[in-house]
């Protein structure tokens, strides 16, 4: 049997180098133990999708193999969004699923991400697929491969439930990830007019990173909204379920103020409805949702613990700061930024100057991007653990759902240990620059005592 890292099955799927750590073998491994407890819980058959890598092809092949080899038939809904995968899980009801996709990681990275009685399969889900591998556990069968292809069900779905009051002019930069199998066509049905920005399958992705959330991926977006005179431009990561947005005055929209204008309408018709969000996200979105009539609940970062959240308390809408917007208000509860870029045209189709003024009556912050500093996987959580066991902070509410995270009155601060990467994460908004600088400070120093040895930046003037 081949080496099989640990460190390639993270907290929501599985993600490594394509050469050394995700290999044809370890893959059509993984596919057979994930075949085994699939078959064990009575599911014949497993739907299969993948992305537009250089890599997906061969790895899709190799899990197939071990799909087959575990007992289970493969249903291949071929080259589609990571999302159509969810969607397919639902309306055919086949309640398993893997998609072959290495998200918004570098060209060199492939990873697979996985559905198991309609949820998502992760965390100690996935480690124990490494267990069954490595103590030699797994059990062989047989099994076949069909093709069925879903894209057309998909469209015909949204566009059944999405309408729009007026036509929109928009740009929509597909990084040249697997969203173009959808651009224009899906955003011209539901009756925009669309400019297509690298729309091309291209899994070296030549343009830009495909990752809506760091500014530079966004600037020839924003070029195109401005020169073209259009109303809004809409970007997507490399599978499909991460969404960016710009406006026509050059502003990003992040990802939690982009929830925060969602809820509005959704809370019109689930009034007092709770609306998930992750730590990451900042105070304007909280009271947004708040003064719309809803309870904005806290939850760990994770596009999986956002859907488990949204399960557990019937929330009709979730999302998370990285992009993960989820809809359970006529959708089903997962992470779609596909089925989020209509839903937005649809809000905004009835009044854009409303979407402008939304931003715009928001109270201006100063806040950090996501401030990241590395830290060794062995380490990383201990780190956190013990910042918080040291760390005292007056006049501040801590939370510790995930990572720590202060509110102070005029700021807030947090630091978590990221489930992908070996690194520690921090991220700070405050009511002006000076309490951003401020609040900064105090973290950092704080974790200089815990762990001197890392390397913290010094707070910019």
């Amino acid at each position: 049997m081949s080496y099989l890292p640990l460190n390639i099955f993270r907290a929501y799927d599985v993600r490594g180098r394509v050469n050394d750590e995700l290999t044809e073998e370890n893959t059509r491994l993984i596919g057979q133990a994930f075949a085994n407890l699939a078959a064990n819980r009575g599911h014949e058959s497993v739907l299969v999708a993948g992305d537009v890598r250089c890599s997906t092809e061969t790895l899709r092949t190799s899990l197939q193999q071990g799909l087959n080899d575990g007992g289970v038939n493969v249903i291949d809904i071929g080259t589609v969004p990571t999302p159509v995968l969810y969607f397919a899980v639902h309306e055919l009801e086949v309640p398993a699923g893997i998609v072959i996709t290495g998200s918004h990681n570098p060209p060199e990275y492939n990873g697979l991400k996985f559905v198991l009685d309609n949820v998502p399969f992760a965390a100690d889900e996935l480690l124990d697929l490494h267990r069954r591998i490595s103590t030699n556990s797994l059990v062989k069968g047989s099994g076949s491969v069909s093709e069925l292809h879903v894209l057309d069900s998909y469209v015909d779905r949204i566009i059944h439930d999405v309408k729009l009051e007026r036509s929109l002019c928009i740009a929509v930069d597909c990084g040249n990830g697997v969203t173009g199998v959808l651009v224009p066509r899906l955003f011209e049905m539901l009756g925009c007019k669309v400019v297509p920005m690298f729309n091309e399958l291209d899994g070296m992705f030549p343009n830009h990173h495909p990752d809506p959330v760091d500014p530079k991926n966004l600037q020839q977006l924003l070029q195109a909204v401005n020169e073209q005179a259009l109303d809004f431009g809409i970007a997507f990561d490399g599978d499909g379920d991460r969404i960016g947005v710009v406006t026509q005055n050059g502003t990003i929209v992040s990802a939690d103020t982009l929830l925060a204008y969602l809820a509005r309408d959704v809370l019109k018709h689930h009034p007092g409805a709770p609306i998930v969000l992750d730590v990451k996200c900042g105070t304007n979105a909280l009271k947004s949702i708040e003064t719309s009539g809803g309870q904005a609940v806290l939850q760990k970062t994770g596009h999986t613990n956002i859907k488990a959240k949204i399960r557990e308390l019937g929330a009709p809408l979730g999302g998370e700061f990285s992009g993960h917007i989820c809809f359970a208000d006529r959708w089903y509860g997962f992470d779609d930024a596909l089925y989020t870029a209509c839903r937005f045209l649809e809000s905004v189709s009835r009044d854009p100057a409303d979407f402008i003024n939304f931003l715009e009556d928001l109270p201006t912050t100063s806040a950090t991007p996501e401030i990241e500093v590395r830290a060794a996987d062995g380490e990383k959580f201990d780190l956190v653990e013990r910042f918080g066991q040291v760390s005292s902070f007056d006049q501040g509410e801590v939370i510790t759902i995930d990572g720590v995270r202060v509110n102070f009155p005029d700021a807030w601060g947090l630091i978590r240990a990221s489930n992908t990467s070996p690194k520690i994460v921090m991220r700070f908004e405050a009511s002006t620059p000076n309490r951003l600088r401020e609040t900064q400070k105090l973290f950092f120093e704080k974790l200089r005592r815990v762990a001197p040895h890392l390397e913290i930046p010094e707070v910019k003037n």
